[in-house]
């Protein structure tokens, strides 16, 4: 039998998912359990499975579901200090471990234990042999996709791409008329500059942090943040816009229960960022967010939050004198796409030489990183230009009635270079596209690679096979 060092976490997730288990099991406390639903798998942080129902001594409760491979994980994890995971009914784990033990949650309340192994309707061996290839996805409709024409799959692509493009505009002109209609309202020009700040903030939490990064972005406006630090020094700027990210964020020292590891570079770092915040408090702890709200777990350390929003600091530093919106103008009305491009990326690069440029959290082994100083990075920039810098900017110019400008602006969408490929782009390209060289070897711009998310997300990940575009282009039903 497999050690527990030799059975990842998501094995077990899969088991939990695919309910390779008995009908009929019980808790450690000795309680009978049948699942009547395993609920969803979640993705994004909080409990792995949402809204499942289970019986439990012969009562239905419906609720999430953790999974570990032992127990005490729950602890080294940091749930139980989670509101998350209040709505918790089970925590199911792979492995007994010597000792008893309670899961208990945030709120006081104790959650069932069960064990997996102890349960499991085949061997390790058969399931991990079983689940291997149940992860080796088809599209089910994949040979009538490989009789249409090459050339009319890559204008589906397109106009996936075209349509994942109008609904990010959408969403920027929804959220622009909230903040043009609040009773506090702000000009015209702040306005703008907040809506591209917000979208910023979301596309640097990536998919496990996009809430509370946009939550950070409202309870601590960018108009704001610049007349906090007007009159400042150039060099005590970042400091004062990280004290008050970090403190309105609730990621400070003196806030969070994660412990810190002082060496001597953090413990000189954290006493000028709390001194900086003990200024700042009175006027804005009242908007404060939980530690909690915050995802490190199953993240690369380079992507913490507390690394990115050191990261927006250095950003926000460099528009403290002049507006976002007005460079990216500014920048555009030169007509040269090649210098826009340059020029608007270079402007969501941050690199900085201090604590950060070493430091991925408060404490914890310094160690140089792969983009020399680089806090945000070249690849991250891209995907900021590409899904925010553009529907921002050709949603100002239609709006304003630039039609130049937002022709200009859509050429330059349409001739964006390849980003970095993602877990989605590859799969698509694989799993559908495997055996086209036509089609991979055309999937060469940022818009192409931007339709594929498109209809993976809308069509696949749904298993929307009937409205697929793919298919509808050869008039499939």
């Amino acid at each position: 039998m497999k050690s527990h060092k030799q059975v990842a976490e998501r094995f077990v997730l899969h088991i939990w998912d695919g309910q390779h288990l008995k009908r009929e099991m019980k808790t450690t406390a000795g309680e009978t359990l049948k699942v009547e639903y395993p609920g969803i798998w979640n993705f994004d942080s909080g409990p792995d499975f949402k809204d499942a129902r289970i019986c439990i001594g012969g009562k239905m409760v419906t609720g999430d579901v953790e999974i570990h491979i032992k127990a005490p994980d729950w602890i080294a994890h940091g749930h139980h200090n989670d509101p998350r995971y209040n709505r918790m009914v089970l925590h199911a784990v792979m492995w007994q471990t010597e000792g008893s033990f309670e899961t208990i949650k945030e709120n006081g309340q104790t959650v069932p234990l069960l064990i997996l192994n102890d349960f499991l309707d085949e061997s390790i061996e058969k399931l991990s042999r079983k689940i291997s290839q149940q992860q080796r996805w088809r599209c089910p409709r994949i040979a009538e996709i490989e009789r249409i024409n090459a050339e009319v799959l890559l204008k589906v692509i397109d106009a996936a791409a075209e349509q994942r493009l109008e609904g990010k505009i959408q969403g920027f002109q929804e959220r622009l008329e909230q903040l043009l209609g609040d009773e506090e309202s702000l000009s015209p020009q702040d306005a703008w500059n907040q809506l591209l700040y917000e979208g910023v903030m979301e596309a640097l939490g990536y998919s496990k942090n996009k809430e509370p990064f946009t939550e950070l972005a409202k309870r601590l406006p960018l108009k704001e943040i610049k007349e906090r630090v007007n009159g400042q020094s150039s060099s005590s700027i970042s400091l004062k816009i990280q004290a008050m990210l970090f403190g309105v964020a609730g990621l400070l020292p003196s806030q969070s229960r994660r412990p810190v590891e002082l060496d001597r570079s953090t413990l000189q770092y954290i006493e000028k960022l709390e001194r900086e915040w003990q200024l700042l408090e009175p006027a804005l702890a009242g908007r404060k967010m939980a530690a909690e709200q915050w995802q490190f777990f199953r993240l690369r350390p380079a992507n913490f939050p507390t690394r990115r929003i050191a990261g927006v600091s250095y950003l926000l530093s460099g528009f403290i004198h002049k507006s976002p919106l007005s460079y990216l103008l500014q920048i555009a009305r030169e007509n040269d796409r090649r210098l826009f491009l340059t020029k608007a990326k270079a402007a969501f690069i941050a690199e900085t030489d201090d604590y950060w440029s070493k430091h991925y959290r408060f404490g914890g082994t310094a160690r140089v990183w792969g983009e020399n100083n680089l806090v945000i990075g070249a690849q991250r920039a891209d995907d900021i230009v590409i899904n925010v810098v553009f529907p921002f900017m050709i949603l100002h110019a239609h709006n304003k009635q630039m039609k130049a400008l937002e022709r200009f602006l859509l050429n330059s969408y349409d001739c964006y270079g390849k980003l970095a490929s993602n877990e989605i782009t590859r799969f698509l390209l694989r799993e559908i596209f495997g055996g086209r060289r036509r089609i991979s070897s055309s999937v060469k711009s940022a818009k192409r690679q931007q339709g594929l998310i498109h209809i993976y997300q809308q069509f696949c990940q749904q298993l929307n096979c009937g409205q697929c575009p793919l298919l509808c282009s050869a008039g499939a039903k």
